[in-house]
């Protein structure tokens, strides 16, 4: 197609440039004969005007090639300013990934008075109880400093939700993460026995929200499957995951004021 294109416009424009040249001798022959209709002008009048139609359409043409080279050299700076905030976009976008993890048995009573990490209850717990801790470990594999805090968690068998994790704190007055790129941090999740059995095999869906240093924040989720788990006799604990599917997504204000995930308005999924 493209090479019909071609053709088209070096026949056309070969045949615009013969037709230019022709034109001035058949004038000139004209008025040589002088004879047929005459005009109040001369041979160098009518070439004069000729000319002068030829400067005028070339002028025209030139501005019209001037315009488009001018369009392309817009779209094109477009494209390239596009290019450079998608590119400041990644630099400055936070993301961690699950590095390590554990399991170990403690007395909820020592975790609330003297937590020594981020301890986050999930669910069911009393002050005098004995609860297994699912510590996960996270890196920041971003360029840029992050702020990392747990939202919730949704777990699911065979794609129906049947349960959530919930996000209580006791004794922690900031909940986050503090993560140079590259550093290393960890949240630990606590339960009865009972909450982490029934969790093998099972999809757990673990929402976080990343906060650059220009404030700007993200939700990350990150699909969790445990394949084993158990408890010895002894109190050791020993439990293997798989930690895939992470998705990330900024939350932007829109017009109206509402803050809402950038794929909620472009209409993409997670």
């Amino acid at each position: 197609m493209f090479k019909v294109k071609s053709i088209i416009v070096i026949m056309v424009s070969v045949a615009v440039v013969i037709l230019a040249t022709f034109i001035p001798f058949v004038i000139n022959e004209s008025y040589k004969k002088n004879s047929g209709y005459i005009t109040l002008w001369g041979a160098d009048d009518v070439l004069s005007f000729y000319g002068s139609i030829l400067a005028f359409i070339g002028t025209i043409l030139l501005g019209l090639l001037a315009y488009s080279q001018n369009k392309k050299a817009e779209e094109l700076n477009i494209r390239l300013t596009k290019l450079e905030e998608e590119k400041f976009k990644l630099e400055f976008q936070p993301f961690i990934m699950v590095c390590n993890w554990g399991l170990e048995e403690r007395e909820i009573l020592d975790i609330i008075i003297g937590p020594d990490k981020l301890y986050f209850d999930i669910g069911g717990t009393q002050f005098d109880d004995t609860c297994l801790c699912l510590s996960i470990q996270f890196t920041n594999t971003s360029n840029t400093f992050l702020m990392a805090s747990y939202s919730n968690a949704s777990i699911y068998d065979n794609g129906k939700k049947i349960d959530s994790w919930g996000n209580g704190t006791t004794n922690i007055n900031n909940p986050k993460l503090y993560l140079e790129s590259g550093g290393i941090g960890e949240m630990v999740f606590y339960a009865l026995e009972d909450k982490f059995t029934i969790l093998t095999g099972k999809r757990i869906c673990l929402e976080l929200t990343l906060e650059n240093r220009y404030a700007q924040r993200y939700k990350e989720t990150i699909e969790i499957i445990i394949t084993s788990l158990n408890k010895n006799k002894n109190g050791s604990c020993y439990i293997s995951l798989v930690a895939q599917n992470y998705t990330i997504n900024r939350y932007i204000r829109c017009e109206d004021g509402n803050i809402v995930l950038e794929n909620e308005v472009t209409g993409t999924q997670i």
